[in-house]
């Protein structure tokens, strides 16, 4: 089942993930295929029932690899870092319904610190299981200072909850 702050719950958010209990995501692909090309089989972090139930299976890869300790253990506490959910934002779409995103509905941005820079990763889209570029449709995480140069093809977004400013201080609704 998915954590959702408590603050976060009347925005009826991760609808999917809640139905059919599985947590959701945002991770650091990098990482996670640097660990399969060293021959750790950690899988990759679709629709686990909980954070913990994933990071166990991480505590179980550094008991198999302990080769790769410090690597799956600086995975883990990325993804801890990645995941404060307290720390994403919210934001409604009101565009028209499409494969992506529903009308109304409520979607969490990822916002996280990744080597002393700002990400805001993107949308979680309807399949939840994670970051959609909604905005930006590039194959990586955009970073603050990037946002000004990127036109967004989806502006149908209001935000609701930006608890650091960074999407209101962007380009992105700013267009």
């Amino acid at each position: 089942m998915p954590f959702i702050p408590k603050e976060h719950e009347k925005y009826d958010i991760l609808p999917n993930a809640r139905k059919n209990g599985w947590e959701v995501f945002e991770y650091d692909s990098e990482l996670l295929n640097k660990l399969q090309e060293e021959g750790c089989d950690i899988s990759f972090p679709y629709h686990p029932a909980s954070y913990n139930e994933y990071y166990s299976e991480i505590d179980d890869c550094i008991k198999r690899f302990p080769k790769l300790q410090n690597m799956l253990e600086e995975y883990k506490q990325r993804l801890i870092q990645m995941n404060d959910k307290h720390k994403w934002g919210i934001v409604k779409y009101n565009g028209e319904t499409n494969s992506s995103f529903t009308k109304g509905r409520f979607y969490y941005v990822p916002i996280y610190v990744k080597e002393n820079e700002t990400i805001v990763s993107g949308v979680i889209d309807d399949e939840e299981f994670t970051a959609y570029k909604g905005w930006s449709f590039l194959d990586k995480p955009i970073k603050e200072d990037e946002l000004k140069n990127i036109t967004f093809t989806t502006p149908a977004f209001e935000i609701i909850i930006d608890p650091d400013g960074v999407i209101a201080n962007s380009d992105l609704f700013n267009q």
